[in-house]
């Protein structure tokens, strides 16, 4: 009898550790999916085309995204992020904008 519960053990330690190893790769894939499939698709469906030009400009660091932004404020921002140049900052007239892009830039 004692060899049964010996082996009854082993089994079901065994089964444990198949259900762990599941478990583990479930948390991981639940945690890898949603930034595998958010890629390319974060920049779809916005309001207009001047906003997904920056959004696809910024997700994959394309100047010339950025130029073909029609308000200049914006490109030049656009341009400092992808860039990292804060020279580009200097371009903006409104202050606070401008302010904002040498945060954004460091």
């Amino acid at each position: 009898m004692l060899q049964a519960e010996r082996s009854i053990h082993q089994c079901t330690l065994f089964w444990l550790a198949i259900e762990m190893t599941q478990l583990i790769f479930f948390a991981l894939t639940a945690l890898w999916m949603p930034s595998a499939m958010g890629q390319g698709k974060a920049c779809e469906g916005l309001k207009n085309e001047e906003i997904t030009n920056r959004c696809l400009a910024i997700r994959d660091r394309d100047p010339k995204r950025c130029n073909m932004i029609g308000k200049e404020d914006i490109k030049y921002f656009c341009l400092a992020v992808v860039l990292n140049n804060q020279h580009q900052c200097n371009h903006i007239k409104d202050t606070d904008n401008k302010k904002e892009c040498f945060k954004a830039v460091r």
